[in-house]
């Protein structure tokens, strides 16, 4: 009895409730609005967790012009825009549009997928809960509307200067007009209610798609960054080095000498990396000075380390 009190108390009130209170369809209605405006939060927190997180200069181990590289951008790229789409799907329920009771009866409600569906099903959910909702006032939602209409007419008709010259049943016209205003105030709440939650009910697949889109962007992204080999460091200032050459790869007895030995040629790296380094060859042992680039097909150069000498 005490639950079904407080309730009529809350309903009694005004047209949102008990003393101006919020009634309790808005605070419900409300608190799916909060957790919208968390879950949009927690989605913005996300992207910029991703785009500050994500290694973006590791990607330029792989060469530009590579499928793996279009393949790591084309990853983050849809994982950002899955993100994008999840933000934009929660904020519909912000922009969820009011229902007015004139539009109750034409209103496209969602159903569970994100369609809309006519209000037919949301009436009967009304219908269902009429005695809290209207019960005292009329027995339908048409009958509401139309003993709503014509509690308007006759308060125009009255007017405000001639209430103390009418009839006791004309005087009786403004707590009639207002006990039925609040009826079709919690019919509105509760619509607007059942707008909302749908609204946001219909977003729960496409959210978990859009997690898992991307939640998989930013896995391939880091198992395509994560595999590239590294970068060979490039050569800063001279570093010696002893070459071995392929014999097949290039004529190095024009290049360097008849008497070269092309097996252990010693030479300083002047430019290039490790991997593909720019060579100055040394005029000893046979071998002329040159100047040229060893590829992988080339040859190797293994760089001299030079043993400290202790005092």
């Amino acid at each position: 009895m005490a639950s079904v009190k407080s309730l009529a108390e809350a309903f009694s009130g005004g047209p949102h409730g008990d003393g101006g209170l919020p009634s309790p369809y808005q605070q419900a209605t409300e608190s799916i609005r909060a957790a919208a405006r968390w879950l949009l939060a927690a989605f913005a927190g996300v992207g910029g967790v991703l785009v500050a997180g994500v290694p973006l200069t590791d990607i330029g181990r792989i060469g530009v012009w590579t499928f793996r590289f279009w393949l790591a951008v084309g990853a983050i790229v849809v994982a950002l825009a899955a993100i994008g789409l999840m933000i934009r799907a929660v904020s519909k329920v912000f922009t969820a549009r009011y229902v007015s009771f004139g539009e109750l009866g034409q209103a496209d409600f969602p159903d569970k997928s994100g369609r809309k569906r006519r209000v037919w099903d949301v009436e009967q959910v009304i219908n269902f809960s009429r005695d809290e909702l209207y019960g005292a006032q009329a027995g339908t939602l048409a009958e509401l509307a139309k003993r709503l209409r014509v509690a308007n007419e006759t308060s125009r008709a009255v007017g405000k200067p001639s209430l103390g010259k009418a009839s006791p049943s004309e005087r009786g016209v403004p707590t009639a007009l207002a006990e039925l205003e609040r009826a079709s105030s919690r019919v509105l709440d509760f619509a607007n209610y059942e707008y909302t939650r749908r609204t946001f009910q219909s977003l729960f697949p496409r959210l978990a798609l859009g997690g898992i889109i991307a939640a998989g962007g930013v896995g391939v992204y880091a198992i395509v960054v994560g595999s590239a080999p590294a970068r060979a460091p490039k050569i800063e200032r001279p570093l010696p080095v002893t070459l071995t050459l392929n014999p097949e790869a290039r004529d190095w007895n024009r290049l360097l000498g008849e008497d070269c030995d092309i097996s252990a040629v010693k030479a300083v790296a002047v430019g290039g990396s490790l991997v593909v380094p720019e060579v100055v060859t040394a005029s000893t042992q046979g071998c002329r000075a040159a100047r040229f680039k060893v590829g992988k097909k080339q040859g190797i150069a293994v760089p001299v380390v030079q043993r400290s000498t202790s005092p």
